[in-house]
């Protein structure tokens, strides 16, 4: 594995989003994407992330193409590009220059927020999806246990925090 691959550890995903593209754009599937699509650009990226890296990390990259209003994704080990059918009228461009942090801290910031908000979760899997300069991370322990949060990607700062139960969000209704 050379240091553009995705390298998955015990903790984290060590890369950013800027290497990510980099690595991409090297590819002759993206090169032939792009000669078609000059017009593309990443508008969002999905990442499922755990502490233990047989339970099946994720890395996906979002393209939103404005002259045909469609979307295409690439995902880890990026070898193609995917072409849903839907039409999507607009996408914002993600300000990865511009971001206050990167994929690889996510662990990181989540426990400093878990910490400022004096809550013990033993987070063992991100779910975040980075869209319109927000990470909107969902955060799961062993127990059902859930923590939601919105971080505005651009100033790190932390716009909602929920923590409940995997129920709760789904919205059941304990009976008597």
């Amino acid at each position: 594995m050379n240091n553009n691959t995705l390298k998955a550890t015990n903790l984290k995903i060590v890369m950013k989003i800027s290497e990510l593209l980099t690595r991409i754009e090297k590819e002759d599937f993206y090169k032939k994407f792009k000669s078609e699509n000059q017009d593309s650009y990443v508008c969002a990226m999905l990442c499922i992330l755990s502490k233990n890296e047989r339970e099946g990390d994720k890395i996906q990259l979002d393209f939103y193409m404005p002259s045909k209003k469609k979307l295409a994704f690439t995902e880890y080990p990026f070898n193609q590009m995917q072409f849903p059918k839907e039409t999507v009228e607009k996408m914002t461009k993600l300000k990865n220059d511009e971001m206050a942090f990167e994929v690889n801290e996510l662990w990181e910031i989540i426990e400093n927020a878990k910490k400022q908000k004096d809550t013990f979760h033993n987070t063992r899997k991100i779910i975040g999806i980075l869209k319109d300069d927000r990470w909107i991370l969902t955060c799961l322990d062993d127990m059902m246990g859930m923590i939601k949060l919105n971080i505005n990607s651009l100033t790190g700062k932390i716009e909602k925090f929920e923590k409940g139960n995997l129920t709760d969000f789904m919205g059941f209704k304990k009976t008597k």
